[in-house]
């Protein structure tokens, strides 16, 4: 696989119980034109918990809370997001070797995705998400590069 070409968008972090995870209808687009349909379409693009495909969080016009044309930038915000909300009991190399799978998937064009229980019986999930997707290559930029404060 070659390189790609395109930004990054970083989503979350989104924290709460696992149960809340079971609730499909907030984790997904509806999938038909029906009221039933583009109601759920319009809870989804609302919410802030994570999708069910990576990609479809780019639906999500006011959700994406950074983007980067530069891949350290979104590495070093996956950094200082797990350092805020750490994960238990993981091996001393855990990061490091986080970062070196992001490192690869990201400049492949693949999203990268983490998610963990935390303490309290709590669940963390942030994501940085391609663009355009390599998946939902339909899918409308939610913020372009241009438009993004720094960060």
């Amino acid at each position: 696989m070659g390189t790609w070409a395109g930004h990054w968008h970083g989503y979350g972090p989104w924290t709460g119980p696992s149960d809340a995870l079971k609730q499909e209808e907030f984790r997904r687009p509806g999938n038909d034109a029906t009221e039933a349909g583009r109601t759920q379409t319009q809870a989804f693009i609302r919410g802030s918990m994570p999708p069910v495909m990576t990609g479809w969080a780019l639906m999500r016009r006011p959700g994406a809370n950074r983007t980067w044309t530069n891949v350290a930038d979104a590495l070093a915000w996956l950094e200082a997001t797990y350092q805020t909300h750490p994960r238990v009991n993981a091996p001393a190399d855990a990061l490091a070797v986080k970062l070196g799978y992001a490192a690869d998937f990201l400049g492949r064009g693949s999203d990268d995705v983490w998610a963990y229980y935390v303490p309290g019986y709590s669940f963390v999930s942030f994501e940085v998400i391609c663009c355009p997707n390599l998946f939902h290559p339909k899918l409308a930029c939610p913020r372009p590069p241009a438009m993004s404060a720094p960060g």
